[in-house]
């Protein structure tokens, strides 16, 4: 395939004879050719769009109506495409005007077609470069303009990693260095979250009571069986949210440590909150909330009325309102003790922690502290009332917490094991019991389960237990053979 083969040209001359010459002489080249007599004709053709227009062989004088540097100029704003004129003027101010239009040659009439078909074809090529050389120019803003952004974002992370690396040291300093200052450290440096939601999400699934742990800034770090009213509504609008946030600050300074506090938020929620203290230090809340006492009834004109304040959909926020549970004064009571005493053990472990690490540091590691240490878990852990466990099927055999024979009511047992625990369980408990563990551990079952079941202590007196355990191996079979789990004393929920 030739360079002429396939292109078409659009040849605008207003002089009849010398067109048809033209255009014979080039279709003989292996153009198509497609003529028109006046500029305003060649404008209209070219903005159509019907036309696959290749080149365009401009005449300048083309009688009445527009010129052809003219036409040219309108034909270019439509379309970018290389054009030729054509012209049997060589006045200079002829040849200067078109010099003010972007063209790819000028070719005298007569000069014959081997002139005109080579400089078309040069036309070709001076066009295509100036694409490749504009592609090329875009190319390399495109690559400035990324390198820029990537500059720019390069000089913000240096600086992110400036602040980052020194609030790393004063926090690392605040935990590993004995005269650190704990002024330096968030309560989420401290706590570890992960395993403080899984507690609160347990003890949520347990008693349905709600809960969770913020900063003093207000910075919600741990959450479980938060609300839709609250969620939805009140921190989604700026100015409830900012109700939220004083409620969440304000309204829970001067609680002393190891007591709680009921008050009604700014939002019209009942909470309840007991403080973090640690190293002597208030970093932050334990709630109990949102929730109604089940002796009340809600104003809901008030919450209409707040709704329309903040401009929340009505009937959505009623239905949310009609959502949050309702509770007795004594399950609240009963809830916020517990959560009074996490948050001890919480003070201690985290401090304790701390002290740990400073310890470690200096090169402390005296059988005293470990001792105290240990010490301190299991004070922690008793204050909680729970006992931890591990059972191994293959051994027949169980290592557990110091506590833990003493919520069946009996004395440090040299040996626990299957018989151990059936023995101490309710007769008319040890069935289901039975059932629950032997399904978990065959082959197939779940690797969690969960039961309450009753204890017959010594006395005769009975207690409840709630019991979580999980599968952490099985045989080759598929069949449970090592089992972790915890153990509380529920009898006052029950009550």
């Amino acid at each position: 395939m030739t360079d002429a083969e396939g292109k078409t040209i659009l040849l605008v001359e207003d002089e009849i004879l010398i067109a048809m010459m033209e255009k014979r002489q080039l279709e003989q080249e292996g153009y198509r050719v497609l003529h028109v007599n006046s500029g305003e004709k060649a404008v209209e053709l070219v903005r159509a769009g019907k036309e696959v227009i290749d080149i365009v062989l401009m005449d300048i004088n083309l009688g009445p109506g527009i010129d052809g540097t003219e036409a040219a100029a309108e034909i270019l704003k439509s379309k970018d495409m290389p054009l030729v004129f054509l012209s049997s003027h060589t006045e200079r101010e002829i040849v200067r005007k078109t010099e003010e239009i972007t063209n790819y040659g000028y070719v005298v009439k007569n000069s014959g077609i081997t002139v005109l078909d080579a400089s078309i074809k040069m036309a070709f090529k001076l066009f295509l470069a100036r694409q490749n050389i504009q592609t090329q120019r875009m190319d390399i803003e495109a690559a400035y303009e990324e390198m820029q952004v990537a500059n720019e974002e390069l000089i913000a992370s240096e600086e992110r990693l400036i602040r980052s690396e020194s609030s790393v040291r004063n926090r690392l300093k605040a935990i590993m260095e004995p005269d650190g200052d704990l002024g330096d450290l968030e309560l989420s440096d401290i706590i570890d979250t992960d395993i403080l939601q899984s507690l609160l999400e347990d003890f949520h699934r347990l008693t349905g009571i709600l809960g969770a742990i913020l900063d003093v800034s207000g910075k919600v770090l741990v959450a479980v069986g938060w609300q839709d009213i609250c969620t939805k509504f009140h921190r989604c609008n700026p100015d409830s949210l900012k109700n939220c946030l004083e409620s969440d600050t304000l309204l829970t300074k001067g609680v002393r440590p190891k007591t709680f506090k009921t008050y009604r938020c700014k939002n019209n929620m009942w909470d309840m909150v007991t403080p973090l203290i640690i190293g002597g230090r208030h970093m932050g809340n334990v709630f109990i909330g949102q929730f109604i006492y089940d002796d009340e009834e809600p104003d809901i004109e008030m919450f209409r009325a707040q709704a329309r304040r903040y401009g929340f959909e009505e009937e959505a926020y009623l239905a949310a309102l009609h959502r949050v549970p309702r509770f007795s004064k004594e399950t609240v009571d009963a809830g916020m003790r517990f959560y009074a005493r996490l948050s001890e053990i919480i003070s201690s472990m985290s401090y304790g922690a701390i002290q740990r690490s400073r310890m470690l540091a200096a090169g402390d590691r005296t059988q005293e502290a470990l001792l105290m240490t240990t010490e301190r878990l299991r004070l922690a852990t008793e204050m909680a009332g729970i006992a931890v466990w591990e059972y191994d099927f293959n051994s027949n055999s169980m290592t557990r917490s110091d506590n833990h024979d003493a919520l069946y009511g009996l004395a440090p047992q040299p040996h626990w094991d299957i018989g151990t625990f059936l023995a101490a369980t309710y007769p008319d408990d040890r069935k289901l019991s039975n059932y629950y563990i032997e399904k978990s551990v065959a082959p197939g079952g779940p690797d969690r389960y969960e039961f309450d079941f009753r204890v017959v202590f010594p006395d005769a007196s009975i207690r409840w237990l709630n019991v979580k355990g999980q599968v952490i191996r099985r045989d080759d079979e598929g069949r449970g053979v090592i089992v972790r789990g915890c153990l509380i004393d529920i009898t006052e929920w029950k009550a």
